[in-house]
């Protein structure tokens, strides 16, 4: 089998590479400075040369700062739109990661797949229109919408934002009434391995069953023998939890054993 990767330099993608690689995957890499993503012919002609089995889109643009989000429309949105479409049209499987950010507002319940997408801004914004056009140019894609990955290693995941608060703070404030969606890193890559014989449609990757943030992060500072300080908090009460029974996943109890 044969797969283009886009956002091979990513969290996700440094290690979803070399799943792939193992599982006897072919993977051919997306370099953005010899295929623009602005020029539908060569992006066209790049894809149809290397005649893939399927093409998997992880590439975004996820920072919030404003100079990073200069040219996210194009990125997380514009770019998915073309490629959804080539590879409609080349009858090429596409995969798409989405996110959990695509739901806002104050979220009392757990998240299901008939929870109606509502950012209205930012990068949940763009992932939510770049769903709906996905779907438009080519209904048999599959949408993973993935929550807040655990990794020890990778940016823009629950490890790197402790570090940073206990860095910046020398605490971390975790809140007792926050329920996120989120799992190890290695076992969403499992399951975006395991998307390329999904049937196509919409999926939600989550393994916190029923865990508080502060539960998770109080387990995860023992299981990587951290040396974090944390205090709960006791914020406004919200469960970003997407609940999707078609995807088997270890919950994150497999590892983080201390969870009750």
């Amino acid at each position: 089998m044969k797969v283009i990767l886009t956002g091979r330099g990513g969290t996700i993608g440094k290690v979803l590479v070399d799943f792939l690689l193992n599982n006897k995957i072919e993977v051919i890499y997306w370099d953005r400075n010899r295929v623009s993503i602005s020029n539908f012919s060569q992006m066209e002609e790049f894809i149809i040369s290397h005649h893939p089995d399927a093409l998997i889109h992880l590439a975004a643009i996820t920072s919030f700062d404003t100079i990073s989000r200069q040219n996210s429309w194009q990125v997380n949105y514009e770019w998915t739109s073309e490629l959804a479409w080539i590879c409609n049209i080349c009858h090429i499987r596409f995969v798409f990661t989405s996110t959990s950010m695509v739901f806002t507002g104050n979220l009392q319940l757990p998240l299901s797949i008939d929870s109606i997408p509502d950012a209205e801004e930012g990068y949940g914004y763009e992932k939510r229109m770049a769903e709906k056009r996905i779907i438009y140019q080519n209904p048999d894609s599959i949408i993973l919408r993935l929550g807040w990955q655990i990794d020890p290693k990778g940016l823009n995941t629950i490890n790197h934002y402790c570090d940073t608060k206990m860095n910046q703070d020398g605490i971390i404030h975790a809140n007792k009434n926050w329920y996120p969606s989120c799992s190890f890193l290695e076992d969403t890559v499992d399951v975006i391995y395991q998307s390329l014989a999904f049937d196509p449609g919409i999926y939600m990757i989550n393994a916190n069953k029923k865990w508080s943030f502060f539960e998770i992060v109080t387990e995860l500072n023992k299981y990587y023998d951290n040396q974090w300080i944390i205090e709960p908090s006791y914020d406004i009460y919200l469960d970003n939890r997407m609940m999707d029974e078609k995807i088997k996943i270890n919950d994150l109890r497999f590892r983080l054993t201390g969870l009750t």
